[in-house]
């Protein structure tokens, strides 16, 4: 789960932060497959 400063990190433009929510959804949770979304992928990276 991303947490709540994570995500408005991200969105005042913390490009590190952008990336790892993008991974985060393109991978899936931890690696393991689960919470994958493509387009909240493409939309974070």
């Amino acid at each position: 789960m991303i947490d709540k400063q994570r995500l408005q990190d991200a969105k005042a433009g913390n490009v590190q932060e952008q990336v790892s929510i993008g991974m985060y959804y393109y991978k899936g949770a931890w690696g393991l497959g689960e919470n994958i979304d493509y387009k909240k992928a493409l939309f974070w990276l």
